[in-house]
């Protein structure tokens, strides 16, 4: 008599069922998490100033560099904000 534990462990169906959970939980550890997403939008105020449209924010910056083309990337997003905020008032 075989038992029936041993039978149910080596059925495909289980071990399927066995890989497709551990790629499951392999996937949702390493992938970044909605919150993580928003940290990153809320650690650049450029992006937002602009509602989350990382392409508008970065036209705006693209926009200070070719007005004052020394600047660094930093001064050129601090200065989109700065003239963002200034048109919208």
């Amino acid at each position: 008599m075989e038992n029936p534990v041993f039978e149910l462990i080596t059925s495909p169906i289980f071990i399927i069922l066995a890989l497709v959970a551990l790629g499951v939980f392999i996937v949702s550890r390493f992938a970044p998490s909605s919150t993580a997403k928003r940290s990153r939008s809320k650690s650049d105020p450029l992006v937002t100033a602009v509602l989350g449209d990382r392409a508008k924010a970065d036209r705006l910056m693209y926009y200070e560099l070719k007005r004052t083309p020394g600047i660094t990337r930093h001064e050129a997003r601090r200065r989109a904000l700065d003239r963002l905020t200034n048109d919208r008032t």
